[in-house]
């Protein structure tokens, strides 16, 4: 099993004014449009890669970020790029040089002084909270070369794995955000199923199975899907799409970094989708969950800084989902997320002995304890925190 976590980790795509120019020599041109962030995780490897696209009407453009991008990008957002277009084997891309922002969303982060822990949200990292009904279409997609073996999954195979069974996803991130008071969880599913297999119109070696060319080939694989599926689905319907792939030799699952727009028979409608393969489906298989943890609740992963060297490890977290584990969510997700309370963070500034509830209990007690390291240039707090993960329970 693989995991991942907490860390300030861009993804994006765009919408755009100008067209492309052939010369590799281009001139700097300036483009406009809407971000949009997939998250693909290398399944051999166990590793992630962020995909950034500039959606121009219909169309998506990958583009490469700036050495210095602003802070806190997601998908959804307008900003303007300038840069030139590169060719390399026949494939162009956009490097970008300089990001500015259009709305609001990138409003400069005013630093705050460490003198007092009185509001301790002011040294927490933002709250995006995400409460109540999900709702979440699951679609299983072959192709003409692998229909005659793609698995006899039933209604129930996917029932088990999506929100029936003790160990589903829902089960799941049910339990990640357990309410402390009421012992409740804050958000639940709502689950349609499009029973059987719908087919691709094209073979996976087009869609490039198995190869690193599966991420340049993933717009058109969505694409594409969108295109089979419309007829009989309102995607506005939906918060969140999960799609299944027959074949077990997928180089990588994917997953939007929060909702995207797609261009649907609706118009356009923002939507999370996550991407998965056959083997995923296996109930204690977690790949589901780290991946709907980007797509349904826009989480990056959590890292380890090593004390001895310095060195940042991508999912170097070992004891959580967005790291190394197959575990609950870290409170400071869940803070983020809207499923710890503030009375349950304690803010440290001075040296004393403190109580600590284990993550896992429903508990009103002190579950996160944070000591302040400083601010980087953008305002954003740099912390140590500390918490008491056991195994308990399912997860």
């Amino acid at each position: 099993m693989k995991k991942f976590g907490f860390a300030t980790v861009v993804f994006a795509v765009l919408l755009f004014i100008v067209s492309p120019s052939s010369s590799q020599s281009s001139p700097t041109e300036e483009l406009e449009g809407t971000l949009e962030i997939m998250v693909a995780t290398n399944l051999r490897q166990k590793e992630c890669q962020t995909l950034y696209s500039i959606k121009v009407g219909k169309e998506r453009i990958p583009f490469d970020l700036p050495a210095r991008p602003p802070p806190n990008l997601s998908s959804g957002q307008k900003i303007k790029i300038a840069g030139r277009w590169n060719e390399s084997d026949g494939k162009k891309s956009f490097k970008s040089r300089k990001i500015e922002p259009v709305t609001s969303a990138f409003a400069p982060v005013i630093k705050k002084a460490m003198v007092s822990a009185d509001d301790v949200s002011l040294y927490l990292p933002e709250q995006k909270p995400v409460l109540g009904e999900i709702k979440i279409l699951v679609v299983c997609v072959n192709s003409p070369d692998t229909k005659d073996t793609s698995p006899s999954w039933d209604r129930e195979t996917i029932e088990d794995k999506i929100s029936s069974n003790k160990h589903s996803l829902e089960a799941y991130w049910k339990a990640c955000a357990l309410d402390n008071d009421t012992g409740e969880s804050k958000i639940w599913f709502s689950v349609t199923i499009l029973e059987g297999w719908r087919e691709m119109p094209k073979s996976l070696s087009e869609y490039g199975y198995g190869s690193y060319e599966e991420l340049n080939r993933n717009q058109k694989f969505r694409e594409d899907m969108i295109s089979l599926l419309d007829p009989e689905v309102d995607f506005s319907l939906y918060d969140g799409l999960i799609v299944f792939r027959a074949g077990k030799n997928w180089a990588y699952d994917w997953s939007s970094l929060g909702k995207v727009p797609l261009s649907t028979d609706e118009g356009e409608v923002e939507i999370s989708a996550s991407f998965l393969t056959e083997n995923d489906m296996e109930i204690e298989n977690d790949y589901a969950a780290h991946e709907t943890g980007h797509g349904f609740f826009s989480l990056g992963h959590s890292h380890s800084k090593s004390t001895s060297n310095g060195k940042i490890y991508d999912y170097g977290d070992w004891w959580e989902n967005r790291g190394k584990q197959y575990a609950l969510l870290d409170n400071l997700h869940k803070w983020v997320l809207g499923w710890l309370s503030i009375d349950q963070i304690k803010i440290v500034t001075s040296s004393g002995n403190f109580w600590l509830d284990q993550r896992e209990l429903a508990s009103g007690g002190i579950k996160l304890l944070v000591i302040i390291l400083g601010f980087d240039e953008y305002g954003n707090p740099i912390l140590f925190y500390f918490e008491y993960h056991r195994g308990l329970g399912e997860f």
